[in-house]
């Protein structure tokens, strides 16, 4: 895991060493319900990267996955940073 900040935003990268994520279901892995496939011994019920995506879109982010160039990975979390309101 890692965070960088930008000038405007805070960017969260989370990454793995699986097998990646084939680009046919990239656009899919954050619908509701969706699973990759049903070959891993824990069942899910397929909510998990949903409810990040709400949480993140909630926040006016953005949530992206890309498979990493030696294998497995990266999920990119991008969030505004708050400006200071001077009241």
């Amino acid at each position: 895991m890692f965070l960088k900040q930008e000038q405007d935003s805070v960017k969260f990268i989370l990454e793995d060493e699986g097998p990646g994520i084939e680009d046919d279901v990239k656009s899919r892995i954050f619908d509701k319900f969706y699973q990759v496939d049903g070959s891993h011994k824990a069942e899910g019920n397929g909510l998990g990267l949903a409810l990040v995506k709400r949480i993140v879109d909630s926040a006016g982010g953005t949530i992206k996955a890309e498979n990493r160039e030696y294998g497995g990975c990266r999920f990119v979390i991008e969030l505004p940073k708050q400006k200071d309101e001077i009241i």
